[in-house]
């Protein structure tokens, strides 16, 4: 619908394919029209002259000055260009400008993906807030787009502003990393949220850590078409030698005790060389690889034997593998981590190309008490002169590979907003221009502000920290903006007390007292927020923020019975389990193998594959007892509940029948019902005739959804509660 009134239409043109810059001005045409704003047409456009010194445009003009051929394209007006040719771009750099030529309203950019950063960029003038990916758990409440009236409505915007930026740092990468709770739909919302903060690489593993289960190519049909939509960078590879070289299918090429394959045999080499480029040449959107050793990597002695130090090693590794990809995938580029056994550079004879590496510096074991440039810390300084030594010996691009949320806080909602406000812009300075952490959606509302504040700094490192927090809770929160800030505040005071190192100070009475007293404050604070918000939005997450806050107040009350009041352990663990499997899917909790171990459970590959299971799959069933039930001898019967839950927050109908293990029986065996949300459990019979329950049993519970999508088999035990795949 054309906006004959105003005479204005959305008009775009593409010296490339064309898919991204039209997706561009669709984007902006949909956000125009949601904002309250007349609803603009999208016409593609032809330019009258040669050139293509930007990379592309999506122009908001007078329809009438812009007459449509008889194609229905219009004509894109030279001038409209001149100020995005005049400006010093470079294609493989991102950067855009937002111009007023003559009332029309230009956005250029140096790539196509960057005309669409300028389009999201236009809308964010118009206060429409892009906060989180659209995961279901948001309920609609990711994005904040205003509502104006019906007379506001009929206006064009009078708050727009020219604006020109480009990207701090030039590689600005979320991390699948582990992959618990991520699928299709989760990773498509992701990139769909990556284009709109201006992030460019997404970072999935090959096979992380060879276990067949967190896998590129798993997810690789559903995700390629968004990726590539958005321009968005694909980095696959990670931690595994092991993925490419099995020791199961390669014996010959390992030492025994190591599982490093042994790169003084030619043959190993080149055999790991030759699958990896293979596997690039068949899949050619991937621009950059992680050769990585296995995580905790143990490197056979034939590596410093023959090589001098594992440093050198590896160097010589990756350039076997560098040579071969310059030859069939000049595209391609090959990136090093600096992790632990061997961060330090290689040797002056091994040094890397600077054209062709990559080298991302991983502070694991670094503390987050304090800035990583303090010197307090003695691993902070160990990887501020670390920097420094890579900088000297290496002059491509210096990325930092950061622990801005970790897997080891179990979603506590350590948010390192200040913390990041002051290292970023000192990567900056120190000359890195690759920045990443990791990205998991079960948590994400808990670490929303982290994750939307490293992006923004990602793109532009001189943000003021504290500005961007007032001015984040001030549209997230309302009138509740300041009690807000206050849980932000208390939450990152609690988590830098409580991780002064990954391990943590979990078995510090002083740090967990301390720590429990900021997460009560927290919650209070969060009270005091519901009280004041006016805003749907501002109450849904609240309120989410609060149970978060309920979480971390259990799992520090548990911390503190574990080293004070042994006996009230068993009970401390209930309530926190309990409390877990009643919010894992909400958005504030990853329920995965710290979170059991929190709960004093085992952990092995199997509980693994069983808490991935549950965000994998849009049903996800589980056992407990019906009540608790005195011990009279003998139990040859008992009462259980079976509880149906969407992991989507979507309605499923779902028919299941249970699987009796041997000896047992079951009423009733099967049923139907349809799921949304947590729905009433059915009660189950489970029987053994005259001789007793055995004391672990499990039962094999097997469900369809929807008509006809089968979800694999779960032995349920009643003592868990948890789901197997």
């Amino acid at each position: 619908m054309n906006d004959h009134a105003n005479g204005r239409m959305i008009l775009w043109w593409s010296p490339h394919p064309a898919a991204t810059v039209k997706f561009a001005a669709e984007e902006l045409s949909r956000y125009w029209f949601r904002a309250g704003f007349r609803p603009l047409s999208v016409i593609q456009a032809h330019l009258p002259e040669a050139g293509a010194e930007v990379g592309g445009a999506v122009v908001i003009a007078e329809g009438g000055k812009t007459p449509a051929s008889e194609k229905g394209e219009g004509r894109l007006e030279p001038k409209w260009l001149i100020p995005g040719r005049s400006r010093s771009w470079r294609p493989d750099d991102d950067a855009f400008a937002i111009d007023n030529v003559e009332g029309a309203w230009v956005m250029t950019g140096s790539n196509p993906r960057s005309v669409l950063y300028a389009c999201y960029a236009l809308l964010e003038q118009l206060e429409i807030e892009f906060f989180a990916p659209a995961f279901n758990f948001y309920q609609g409440y990711a994005e904040g787009v205003p509502v104006r009236s019906a007379a506001t409505g009929r206006e064009f915007p009078a708050e727009l502003h020219e604006a020109e930026s480009n990207a701090a740092f030039r590689y600005r990468k979320l991390y699948v990393e582990e992959g618990w709770s991520f699928n299709p739909a989760t990773l498509k919302s992701l990139i769909d949220w990556m284009g709109k903060v201006r992030m460019n690489v997404l970072v999935i593993p090959y096979d992380y850590q060879n276990a067949g289960v967190t896998r590129y190519d798993g997810w690789r049909q559903h995700i390629l078409p968004e990726l590539e939509l958005r321009q968005i960078l694909v980095e696959v590879g990670g931690h595994g030698y092991p993925s490419w070289l099995s020791p199961q299918s390669y014996p010959e090429f390992y030492l025994r005790g190591f599982n490093v394959f042994d790169v003084n045999n030619p043959a190993a080499v080149g055999a790991y060389v030759a699958r990896v480029v293979d596997y690039l040449s068949q899949r050619p959107e991937i621009k950059i690889f992680d050769a990585w050793p296995p995580d905790a990597a143990t490197w056979p002695p034939t590596a410093t034997e023959a090589f001098g130090s594992v440093a050198d090693a590896e160097a010589r590794v990756i350039e076997q593998l560098v040579a071969a990809v310059v030859e069939r995938l000049p595209e391609v580029l090959i990136e090093h981590v600096a992790y632990l056994p061997a961060p330090e550079p290689p040797g002056p004879a091994a040094r890397y190309s600077s054209t062709k590496v990559l080298v991302d510096i991983a502070p694991y074991d670094r503390s987050i008490a304090e800035p990583i440039f303090a010197q307090a810390s003695e691993r902070n300084a160990y990887y501020t002169a670390l920097i420094g030594r890579w900088r000297e010996s290496f002059d491509g691009v210096l990325g930092v590979y950061e622990y801005y949320r970790r897997y080891s806080w179990h979603s506590l909602p350590n948010n390192l907003l200040r913390l990041m406000g002051v290292e970023i812009p000192y990567y900056h300075a120190r000359g890195v221009r690759g920045l990443g952490s990791y990205a998991e959606p079960a948590d994400w509302i808990t670490y929303e502000a982290s994750h939307r504040l490293f992006a923004d700094l990602c793109w532009n490192a001189k943000l003021d920290p504290e500005a961007w927090l007032h001015r984040y809770c001030a549209r997230r929160f309302g009138a509740a903006r300041d009690a807000a800030q206050v849980y932000f505040r208390l939450v990152e005071q609690a988590g830098q007390r409580l991780y002064p190192d990954p391990a943590g100070a979990l078995d510090s009475l002083a740090a967990v007292l301390d720590s429990l007293q900021d997460y009560r404050q927290a919650r209070q604070a969060l009270q005091t927020a519901l009280g004041q918000t006016r805003s749907p939005a501002g109450e849904f997450i609240i309120e989410r923020l609060a149970w978060n806050a309920e979480y971390a107040i259990y799992d520090m009350e548990l911390a503190e019975c574990a080293l004070t009041e042994a006996e009230a352990l068993p009970a401390a663990r209930s309530r926190l389990s309990e409390f877990i499997l009643a919010h894992r899917f909400d958005g504030i909790i990853l329920h995965n193998y710290f979170t059991v171990r929190r709960l004093g459970s085992k952990v092995d590959a199997d509980l693994s594959r069983r808490l991935r299971a549950a965000y994998r799959y849009p049903v996800c069933a589980s056992l407990h007892p019906a009540a608790k039930e005195e011990d009279g001898g003998i139990t040859s019967e008992r009462r259980l509940h079976l509880s149906f839950e969407s992991t989507d927050h979507l309605p499923h109908r779902v028919d299941w029948w249970v699987e009796p293990w041997p000896g047992l029986t079951i009423h009733p065996r099967r049923g139907a019902l349809t799921v949304s949300g947590r729905d009433p459990s059915r009660q189950l019979l489970v029987g053994s005739g005259t001789e007793g329950l055995p004391a672990d049993w499990r039962l094999t519970l097997h469900m369809t959804v929807d008509e006809g999508v089968e979800i694999p088999p779960m032995a349920l035990s009643s003592e868990t509660g948890l789901p197997v795949r």
